[in-house]
């Protein structure tokens, strides 16, 4: 998704927000139950590991039957490397 939490934290910046014409949209200032959301939402942390112990759930809907096989391998590979 990103080289850097910093790219991530612009990632974030740019996607962050309500957008009504989005059913799943989630508005992450109003969100105060995220654990360690200071750790992809901290442009100034650079540090290798910082995001060592983090948990990240994949939602089963994310488990697309249609999706193509080269799209299916990146998928894979982006849990795994999670």
């Amino acid at each position: 998704m990103a080289n850097s939490v910093a790219d991530l934290h612009s990632l974030f910046s740019t996607m962050e927000g309500s957008d009504h014409n989005d059913s799943a949209c989630i508005d992450f200032n109003s969100i105060r139950k995220i654990r360690y959301k200071d750790r992809v939402s901290d442009p100034t942390l650079y540090s290798p590991g910082i995001l060592q112990g983090l948990r990240v759930g994949v939602l089963d809907e994310f488990a697309i039957e249609e999706l193509d096989p080269r799209n299916r391998r990146i998928q894979a590979l982006a849990i795994e490397m999670l």
